[in-house]
């Protein structure tokens, strides 16, 4: 008889796997956002790479800390027309960081606030959940079959997150590339501060073992992320 596959380390390979796809993808959309002639209203690529990564690793998180607190997952959960919820999950996922960090250090819990009130991630989720439901994806191909979306474009929140960093930054009077790059990064540095509490809370034991096992996985010092981008966190 051949020697079964020992389940623990076949988990810890789809775990692995899963994680490593969740945050190349994050680290390859963020990168092709960053850059300066990107243009949210062709988002394509961009979008694409960040909305299946922030979902891979809403996920994975999800199903590690429902296991670890001994809470049955429903098996259909993530599948399905209405299996993506990208928003939905991430305030499920911040919510429960956010009730069992009431014991953890003082630094992890500023973090989490400072993630669950930042007003560009909003926007950012909200855009890439819309991205990630049938009628973001193929809005080109609806219109192109003669199916007309009656709803705002997808990326329209995350339009609106940029004009607030340009009125923030150096203002409307100033729009020269420089200033638009460094309206970029106050968005992006949203998501870059998400993906690093996440980070922080797999370190920190709040996804249970499997999340201290791997946490050095998730984090953001990504080799397939520019390091002006790794740097927005660097140092947190």
């Amino acid at each position: 008889m051949a020697n079964r596959p020992n389940e623990r380390i076949v988990r810890a390979m789809h775990l692995a796997s899963e994680i490593s796809t969740a945050t190349e993808h994050l680290a390859l959309g963020l990168n092709q956002a960053a850059n300066p002639a990107w243009q949210a209203r062709q988002p394509g690529a961009a979008f694409t790479q960040l909305s299946q990564g922030v979902e891979r690793l809403l996920k994975v998180t999800y199903l590690l800390s429902e296991e670890s607190a001994g809470r049955a997952v429903d098996p259909k959960f993530g599948a399905g027309a209405g299996g993506h919820a990208i928003s939905d999950l991430n305030t499920r996922v911040l919510s429960t960081f956010a009730a069992a960090s009431e014991s953890a250090a003082p630094y992890l819990r500023e973090l989490l606030a400072d993630t669950m009130k930042d007003p560009y991630w909003r926007d950012v989720v909200t855009a890439l959940d819309a991205w990630a439901a049938t009628s973001g994806r193929y809005g080109d191909l609806d219109a192109l079959r003669g199916r007309a979306s009656q709803v705002d474009p997808a990326w329209a929140p995350w339009e609106e997150a940029e004009r607030r960093a340009i009125a923030e930054g150096e203002g409307w009077g100033n729009l020269s590339e420089e200033a638009l790059t460094a309206s970029r990064l106050l968005v992006l540095h949203s998501v870059m501060r998400w993906w690093h509490t996440l980070y922080r809370c797999w370190q920190h034991g709040l996804v249970g073992a499997d999340g201290k096992t791997f946490a050095s996985d998730v984090s953001p010092q990504n080799l397939h992320l520019d390091a002006v981008l790794a740097d927005l966190v660097a140092r947190r």
